[in-house]
């Protein structure tokens, strides 16, 4: 699906997650790293809610390709949890990019 997007650059990421996230998992920020190529989503403790890989898969694939499709420069997204980046689920890579490759984007 389309949505309108009004605003400034600096609003497309938040808006995004906003749009298209279908769980209640909370953005606590975002940073761009490794010379705008990779997309780095602070979550919040909402992020366990995310229930098994069929999940896990659903709120990543969405998000990701929603991303790679409207911010051209991005190779890579990673989630992270309040901060951290050490892996606190089974189905789900935190701390860890997902690839455009892996999307076939």
């Amino acid at each position: 699906f389309e949505e309108e997007f009004e605003g400034d650059e600096g609003n497309l990421v938040p808006f995004i997650f906003e749009e298209v996230n279908e769980h209640d998992v909370e953005l606590l920020d975002y940073t761009i790293e490794n010379e705008n190529n990779n997309l780095v989503l602070n979550l919040g403790d909402d992020v366990y809610t995310i229930q098994g890989s069929a999940g896990a898969k659903m709120f990543v694939e969405t998000l990701a390709r929603s991303y790679f499709e409207n911010l051209p420069d991005i190779e890579g997204i990673t989630f992270i949890y309040k901060g951290s980046y050490e892996p606190i689920l089974d189905h789900m890579n935190i701390g860890e990019p997902y690839l455009r490759s892996e999307f076939d984007m």
